[in-house]
């Protein structure tokens, strides 16, 4: 009986009261802990799905970007389809180009090759009349570069300069002579002698065009610069082993 008297006091002391309510907070802290800890977690875990949205939403965005610029540059990368004044403008500046530059280099190999000669043949009377002829060449020919890099050399003299050219290439130096009689002369006939006897009109009296010559002849810049591609054709032909039936005597 008294020991359970001794427990009464105990539990009925202040001692014992304090130590119930620290067991009680002790408790309650551990749970309040646990449903804080619970919390805590959940919001993470909300974080964490928020991050991966935004994730998702930002690849997604860098992935429409990458495909509008991959459309963008297969747009770009298209060829574009030229307009026949635009083609035409095309055709007619490579024409002008490449007959500037191929004569342009056999006026620069011609001069090398006359520079090559040893000095006793360059101190000889032909050796002098053949420095003198490239150099005068080299004048005549000046307004033809100028034009060809204005893009103005007339339609007609331009497309027989091509054929020249294509004909030099090739080694046909014969065809490459026509062409270039052709840009001189022309087809025009030309008349000679008297041409008209009669008081009588003949129907072949128009055909000979007696008012008209070929434009390179009334014209004194090209005939000059024509003269020098001549001159060029003969010493693309000197210089190159072609058949006989190939070349000009």
């Amino acid at each position: 009986d008294d020991d359970d008297d001794d427990d009464e006091d105990d539990a009925s002391s202040p001692k014992a009261g304090t130590r119930k309510r620290l067991k009680g907070g002790a408790g309650g802290g551990a749970s309040g802990g646990a449903s804080s800890g619970k919390e805590e977690k959940a919001f993470g875990a909300e974080a964490a799905a928020e991050g991966a949205k935004a994730a998702a939403d930002a690849g997604g965005g860098a992935t429409s970007a990458a495909t509008e610029g991959g459309k963008a540059a297969a747009v770009a990368a298209e060829p574009r389809v030229l307009t026949p004044e635009e083609e035409a403008a095309r055709s007619n500046s490579e024409a002008h180009r490449r007959v500037r530059d191929y004569f342009k280099a056999l006026l620069r190999d011609w001069e090398m090759a006359l520079n090559d000669r040893p000095d006793h043949i360059k101190r000889t009377a032909q050796g002098k009349i053949d420095t003198k002829t490239q150099k005068q060449c080299k004048d005549y020919i000046r307004p033809l570069f100028k034009l060809c890099k204005r893009r103005e050399v007339p339609p007609d003299i331009l497309i027989n300069l091509g054929l020249m050219m294509e004909h030099m290439v090739a080694g046909d130096f014969v065809k490459a002579n026509d062409a270039y009689i052709l840009t001189a002369i022309g087809n025009a006939a030309w008349p000679i002698g008297v041409t008209s006897v009669g008081i009588h009109g003949r129907s072949a009296h128009d055909k000979m065009q007696t008012g008209q010559v070929a434009h390179v002849m009334n014209n004194e810049m090209a005939r000059k610069y024509l003269q020098s591609v001549k001159r060029l054709i003969r010493f693309e032909q000197n210089r190159r082993d072609v058949a006989p039936s190939k070349m000009v005597n």
